[in-house]
């Protein structure tokens, strides 16, 4: 028994020696022996063995495992074994980015199997890449997936985001967000993965926008493309063959360009001009086939609507094609690779699902198939070599607050930071009727695909503050906020964008949810800064940008005869608000181009009196962050944090006739939206927003795939 426990251990011990030497080779030292016992000693099942120690040891050495399914294939073809199909199919399915193993791996089973090639698909995953503050979908993945490009905000300069390892790395030095301000935008990899095409602005120069080229390996970036001539500029892609930069260039005349910016001298081809202005208009991707002989794009179906079709255009632009015609949304999201088949989300059953179309010469062929019913709100990145299908998802929760003040010392005595729970996250900008009975917000349901981080919401709600009822209206607008009571409480008054983004001043009836028009939306201003009533209600006062002579007034419009009055301007920007009397404004000017100070002015017009002033270093809030306390002695507004990392405002309340600044001791994310006090004197209501989350997803194995059965 002895002898037996005795031979067992030298066994043992023999073969823990054995392992421990395996394991203390590399995979490198490895596959050349498991190489020369099949190829020179003809052991295939040990040479077998050895190649399955090695993809189970080492998968994540991708070139090494890649060869070693390989060899194993040939080892089991020679032994006449079925198993070959499955160490070449491992080859093609989990080791896509190995170019050349690949096309062997095909070659073989195109041997193998020439007539039993069948369509089959592994089951489709989606994980979560990257998210937290960092995350961000202005770039785009590596083609062989490693890398995701962004901007680091915290800095300005582009940047790397190691999928793997989680490091990061900028690729540029000279962002800023002192004067003048120098930061990064849309970026897009060349197809060989060595470079990054990107936006960059600078405030000093003259083109604004310049589009650069940077190496991964150091070098400095090189200019690729200036116009002075020009307003913005995205870029989306490369050519196939590197040599062509595609993107959209928006001239100052409002006329829109796809243009092909050649990598070599940065001379442009304009392939399609279309007019408009803002973020609307553009396409929200564009990209070139896999052949380089088209381009698809997104582009809205017409003026004033929202909703987007999917256009092909050759890369000659002498042939223009719908490819996806649809009543409701279509938003392109990237070529398949290696085929004709255009992969886009469409809400056409209800919710935003992911949707494919085959194409052949620039034709599209039958109806669309749905690939994933379920996509959400995405923000399109594009696909990697191996089909894998990345995209970022944007989420801002918006809820109401109210706090309640004594009014002589300023304490805070309660705070309900969610005010509003009936679709929590999705409720803003509330304000108190005249009479304290009723609260009007705005909400946002559902949450819009592509514009999730906007201002404003399609739903007015009426909530009365005796019962808790509520009521909802959905007036023929596109997306409004910010609602004041009028004086008889009959109606509200709102700021309307429409689907141009271009905004109006609407009155809201809160009986029947009809919407009239009473400052109509021009293309040459935008409003900001708040709005009120005369406390009669015949006169509105209202902040107007003045977008021809750069300049921020205060306008009153008599609702009677439509006569309207500039009573203060400024080259500044300012939130404003209405004194209870009715005889003053208060401004608060944030500080953005200048120091931050508190004034009040007469509405009759004439000189402003300062309250206070700050350092250059201190930031007020905007977004109606701004109001007086009910007895009007003091105006309450809100301070940046410069400490916060996710940019907090903090409450602060001064005396109109003089006296100390005296912080409240309430913070907001994102400012005290609409900030308003209830006739009671106690309460102050407001809204704030969530800061902005980003994640990266990653959709992998939903693209069929050539194996052999």
């Amino acid at each position: 028994m002895i002898r037996k426990i005795e031979i067992a251990s030298a066994i043992l011990l023999s073969m823990l020696m054995s392992c421990n030497q395996a394991n203390s080779q590399t995979a490198e030292e490895l596959l050349p022996e498991a190489i020369q016992l099949e190829e020179v000693k003809g052991e295939l099942e040990e040479a077998i063995k050895l190649y399955k120690s090695i993809v189970e040891e080492y998968p994540d050495n991708r070139p090494i495992a890649a060869q070693a399914y390989i060899h194993m294939g040939r080892c089991y073809e020679k032994l006449g074994k079925q198993d070959a199909q499955k160490a070449y199919n491992m080859v093609i399915l989990d080791y896509a980015d190995q170019e050349e193993m690949v096309k062997e791996a095909k070659a073989r089973l195109a041997i193998l199997y020439p007539t039993v090639l069948t369509e089959v698909r592994k089951e489709m995953t989606v994980r979560k890449v990257w998210e937290g503050p960092e995350a961000d979908f202005m770039g785009e993945p590596s083609p062989d997936g490693k890398y995701i490009s962004y901007v680091d905000w915290d800095s300005g300069n582009l940047a790397i985001y190691d999928v793997v390892t989680g490091k990061k790395r900028k690729l540029t030095s000279k962002g800023t967000w002192d004067d003048p301000i120098q930061f990064a935008e849309f970026s897009s990899w060349s197809p060989d993965g060595k470079f990054l095409v990107y936006d960059w602005y600078d405030d000093a120069n003259p083109s604004w926008i310049d589009l650069y080229i940077v190496g991964l390996d150091g070098s400095e970036p090189r200019k690729l493309w200036s116009n002075a001539e020009m307003e913005w500029a995205i870029v989306y892609d490369w050519s196939p063959n590197g040599k062509q930069i595609l993107a959209c260039l928006a001239r100052k005349d409002k006329v829109n360009t796809i243009a092909l910016i050649s990598v070599a001298d940065g001379t442009v081809q304009t392939l399609k001009e279309f007019k408009g202005q803002g973020w609307l208009v553009w396409p929200q991707e564009m990209r070139f086939s896999p052949d380089g002989k088209y381009i698809a794009y997104d582009i809205r179906q017409e003026k004033n609507s929202s909703q987007r079709d999917i256009y092909l255009i050759s890369t000659n632009g002498s042939v223009e094609t719908c490819v996806v015609n649809h009543s409701l949304n279509d938003i392109f999201l990237g070529w398949m690779p290696e085929s004709e088949e255009i992969f886009f989300a469409s809400d056409r059953n209800g919710t935003m699902g992911g949707w494919s179309i085959q194409v052949e010469n620039g034709i599209p062929q039958g109806e669309p198939a749905m690939i994933k019913p379920e996509l959400g709100s995405i923000q399109p990145m594009g696909f990697t070599r191996d089909a894998s299908y990345y995209y970022g998802i944007i989420r801002m929760s918006n809820n109401v607050e109210v706090i309640e003040l004594d009014p002589e010392t300023g304490e805070i005595i309660t705070h309900l930071d969610k005010a509003i729970q009936h679709f929590e996250g999705n409720n803003q900008t509330p304000s108190y009727s005249r009479d304290g009975k009723s609260m009007a917000f705005v909400r946002r349901y559902p949450w819009n695909p592509g514009v999730g981080f906007t201002y404003g919401g399609n739903i007015l709600c009426i909530k009365s503050l005796e019962t808790g009822r509520e009521q909802e209206f959905r007036p023929a607008l596109n997306r409004f906020g910010w609602p004041v009571w009028s004086p008889d409480g009959s109606s509200v008054l709102v700021v309307n964008w429409d689907a141009d983004d271009q905004m109006s001043y609407e009155r809201i009836d809160v009986q029947t949810g009809l919407a009239t028009t009473l400052v109509p939306a021009r293309e040459d201003f935008s409003l900001f800064g708040g709005h009120h009533w005369s406390l009669d209600g015949k006169t509105i006062y209202y902040g107007l940008r003045d977008l021809t002579a750069k300049t921020r007034d205060i306008v009153s419009k008599e609702l009677e005869s439509g006569r309207e009055k500039t009573i203060f301007q400024s080259k500044d920007g300012f939130d404003l608000s209405l004194s209870p009397d009715g005889k003053w404004l208060a401004l608060c000017f944030s500080g953005y181009g200048g120091k931050a100070h508190v004034d009040i002015i007469p509405i009759s017009g004439g000189e402003s009196r300062e309250l206070i002033s700050f350092d250059k270093k201190t930031t007020l809030a905007w977004n109606s962050s701004l109001t007086w306390t009910v007895d009007g002695k003091y105006i309450l507004f809100a301070i940046k944090d410069p400490d916060s990392k996710i940019h907090q405002d903090e409450l602060y309340r001064i005396p109109v006739d003089g006296g100390e600044l005296k912080k409240l001791g309430v913070k907001a994310n994102g400012g005290f939206e609409n900030l308003n006090a209830h006739p009671n004197g106690r309460n102050f209501t407001y809204s704030s927003r969530s800061e902005r989350t980003t994640k990266i997803w990653v959709m992998e194995n939903f693209l069929p795939q050539a194996i052999a059965k």
